[in-house]
């Protein structure tokens, strides 16, 4: 919050060139910041507004699995690219998918009063509202040269139905309007015993999307389908957390904390996709859960440059008045209410070994409860749908750190090793629930045990070799293994999805003076899995997750007290890889800062 008048804005564009299969675009984004504060006696406040509009790249792919056996029935058509899906088996890429147009605009007000007792009272709210327009681009043409969406086709001499939803789900209108407030009120921070009491709240005031069900090209103007909407979702937290540090060598802090989630979701059907009204429901899925919690943790320096912290957390978690309907195939189930209370310890001991090197070993248990969405959402848009899962149980994950690190000067070193083991861990998913078919379904379950063991290595060097260079990087590297699932042998001793082997990134900075900075940047992953049997063997293809290696730079160049620019290319090198989604390719940005 500012303590005298401040005036600020930004503004930034961007200009992607990408290029796969059949398109070969140049897309742009820009953007507008600013903001506006002041303070007057003990009374302070900041109103910010930021406005996006962003033309996206294609976020997918329509694919067709290729036939077993040639055949000469059907439309003969070209366009199409021979590929294969991310389990090995041909396919043809006929289309892009989820074409974005995307308008944000976000305003947030910052309100605080300083007491003379030293206490504080702050609020906050954000209003945040998004238009999204999304389109599809086939690549197929009939003999004339028509563009075709669907239907009976012969494509590469194979014989295949294209449906209307194959392309057709993926055009959608999104509108969302959404507010988030908090409200906190703080004692002064210093003296024996300082409080905290916090409140936070986030509403979908206002959550719909449509998406057409006729086929293409004439679902662009009309036709039937559905709105999804998911009015009346959010959830609040409350938090009240205290220290006290009047007992010698101890500081004692405590708190207590709830959070409820509300979640609702209800698609109609539509006479009309884009002007239609609400017509009869479809599919609709509730539920709430709720969580209250009570922490205490002590450190201790009980020795000359020994600290020791012990804490313990207890939850209490449930969830309730979950519900699923759906008229075709029919279903109106009650869900289940469950429950769930937890311990969870932990401990740390830091030993600082001299001036320079500390020694840090950190034991603890943590528990991550199942979602509202994970247990009862089950509706979606597009050809990716969720299954809903009511009867998942919290993960319990225990962690073990050791760790050395040395500071002299203008350097740091952090070298560590970690474990994490899970039981019943959540993984998603996102797979066919019927053999060959595109319709991908998300659903989490719990899997037996999980462990992940590593190292990680954290280097940074200010003024490094020559003056003003900075130099910062990491390295971790992971082994994420399922050890143990009673459900689906095939998995044990798999990797966790989503878990690379190796990651590393490394940034350079060299400033020349006070008006000229530049920067370089690299970052690097192996290649990761999607699907707990790592049965998805190919990773650079559309729900792959290849490995990466993408560099950055960036000029910023001060002008004056009040002004500055920026220049820089994100994915120079233009490294084309997926995760799960195409990624952006290389990317050219400008910035300029202004700030009173």
């Amino acid at each position: 919050m500012p303590d005298q008048f401040e005036l600020y804005g930004d503004a930034t564009g961007a200009v992607e060139t990408f290029n796969k299969y059949s398109t070969d675009e140049t897309v742009g984004t820009w953007q507008l910041a600013g903001g506006v504060g002041d303070r007057y006696g003990a009374f302070r406040w900041r109103l910010s507004a930021n406005h996006l509009d962003s033309f996206a790249q294609p976020l997918g792919y329509a694919t067709l699995t290729r036939p077993a056996t040639a055949s000469g029935a059907g439309t003969v058509l070209t366009g199409a690219f021979n590929d294969l899906n991310r389990t090995g088996a041909p396919i043809f890429v006929i289309g892009d998918t989820g074409i974005e147009h995307q308008v944000q605009d976000t305003d947030t007000l910052k309100l605080a009063y300083d007491f003379d007792n030293h206490w504080q009272l702050a609020y906050t709210a954000s209003l945040f509202h998004q238009d999204d327009d999304a389109g599809v681009r086939s690549y197929l043409r009939d003999p004339a040269g028509n563009t075709v969406y669907a239907g009976n086709s012969n494509i590469n001499g194979f014989n295949t139905n294209i449906a209307a939803s194959t392309l057709s789900n993926q055009v959608y209108n999104t509108q969302q309007t959404q507010l988030a407030q908090g409200l906190s009120l703080t004692s002064e921070k210093d003296g024996d015993f300082a409080w905290e009491l916090l409140a936070s709240d986030y509403a979908y005031l206002n959550d719909k999307q449509r998406v057409p069900t006729a086929a293409l090209p004439g679902a662009f103007a009309s036709g039937a389908r559905t709105v999804n909407r998911m009015n009346g979702t959010g959830w609040y937290t409350l938090d009240a957390n205290g220290v006290w540090r009047g007992w010698t060598d101890h500081e004692l802090s405590f708190g207590a904390h709830r959070d409820t989630e509300t979640f609702a979701q209800v698609r109609n059907n539509l006479t009309d996709w884009i002007a239609g009204d609400v017509g009869t429901v479809a599919n609709a899925a509730k539920g709430r859960t709720a969580t209250n919690a009570l922490w205490l943790q002590d450190i201790w320096s009980f020795a000359p440059g020994v600290k020791a912290a012990l804490g313990v957390r207890y939850e209490d978690w449930r969830a309730y008045a979950g519900s699923n309907f759906s008229a075709s195939p029919a279903l109106n189930v009650t869900q289940p209410r469950i429950s769930a209370s937890t311990l969870s310890p932990k401990t740390a001991l830091a030993w600082a070994v001299s001036d320079a090197w500390t020694i840090t070993g950190s034991w603890g248990v943590a528990y991550r409860m199942p979602t509202v969405t994970e247990l009862y959402q089950a509706i979606t848009t597009g050809t990716s749908l969720t299954v809903p899962n009511p009867n998942l149980r919290p993960e319990r994950a225990s962690s073990y750190e050791l760790a050395a690190e040395r500071r002299s000067g203008n350097s740091r070193f952090c070298l560590s090793f970690f474990e994490e083991d899970i039981t019943s861990a959540l993984l998603s998913q996102s797979a066919p629930l019927v053999a060959g078919s595109p319709t991908l379904f998300s659903f989490v379950q719990n899997v037996d045990r999980t462990q992940v063991r590593g190292i990680e290595l954290v280097a940074d060097q200010y003024d490094a070799f020559i003056p003003r260079l900075e130099l910062m990087g990491s390295l971790t590297a992971a082994d994420g293994r399922i050890r143990q699932d009673n459900a689906f042998a095939a998995a044990v001793g798999k990797f966790i999805p989503g878990v690379p082997k190796l990651k590393a990134n490394a940034v350079a900075t060299y400033r020349l003076d006070d008006t000229w900075a530049f920067t370089l940047g690299a970052r690097y992953a192996d290649r990761s899995f999607g699907t707990i049997d790592n049965s998805d063997i190919v990773s650079q293809t559309y729900q792959g997750f290849a490995g990466y290696f993408v560099v950055d730079a960036r000029t910023r160049y001060k002008i004056n007290e009040n002004w500055n620019i920026s220049l820089g290319v994100a994915n120079l090198n233009n490294d084309k890889y997926f995760l799960f989604h195409p990624f952006p390719q290389r990317t050219f940005i400008i910035e300029v800062h202004f700030a009173q």
